[in-house]
């Protein structure tokens, strides 16, 4: 359920952590470059304030809707592991009620 943890008793603990900087490292760099690219297209004099308008002014017109859909499932897949977390989470504290109830 949870990625990081069960990742790092996969890979062992010194994999774990190269494998954790490394992306870290990605990140930050990615979200680098995109904050260096939405600062040149400013200098061009083009207005933009989301991803979408970012990815239509660098990459045409159909490219805000792939951003969109990218977008939309990120945002899907957060809401659903939330949902699946509070129930694991209710569950785990209503389970014990239940057990004391019946005994």
């Amino acid at each position: 359920f949870l990625g990081t943890p069960y990742a790092f008793r996969k890979a062992g603990l010194a994999a774990g952590l190269i494998g954790f900087v490394v992306l870290s490292l990605i990140v930050c760099f990615t979200t680098r470059l995109l904050i260096e690219c939405k600062n040149e297209v400013k200098n061009q004099g083009k207005k933009t304030t989301t991803m979408t308008q970012l990815a239509r002014v660098i990459f045409g017109p159909r490219a805000d809707y792939f951003t969109m859909v990218l977008i939309s499932v990120s945002q899907l897949g957060t809401c659903t592991l939330y949902i699946i977390f509070c129930g694991r989470s209710i569950n785990g504290l209503i389970a014990p009620l239940n057990n004391s109830e019946s005994s």
